[in-house]
């Protein structure tokens, strides 16, 4: 993730294993702005989304600071992932 977003950014991230994977943009009140990621089995593989900078209802995100927050849980039920990382949209 680039930081600080100017208008969007790419996210990158790896799959070891088939999983259900959510990546959300969340502000610093606890709101989840955007879904960004929602399926329940993605094959393992290398995957690159896009956030435009956009909440859910297709405005543009204020400037400010955001959590992204991403959840992995393998479909074996043998492994699991999650993080936040602080984003910076100017």
């Amino acid at each position: 993730v680039a930081n600080p977003i100017v208008e969007s950014t790419h996210i990158r991230y790896l799959l070891q294993r088939k999983s259900a994977v959510n990546i959300n943009v969340i502000n610093m009140m606890g709101v989840k702005i955007r879904t960004l990621v929602n399926q329940d089995a993605m094959p393992a593989d290398a995957y690159a989304i896009l956030w435009d900078g956009l909440s859910e209802d297709n405005t543009i995100a204020p400037s400010g600071i955001y959590i992204l927050q991403v959840q992995a849980v393998s479909t074996l039920g043998d492994g699991h992932f999650s993080a936040n990382y602080k984003v910076v949209k100017e």
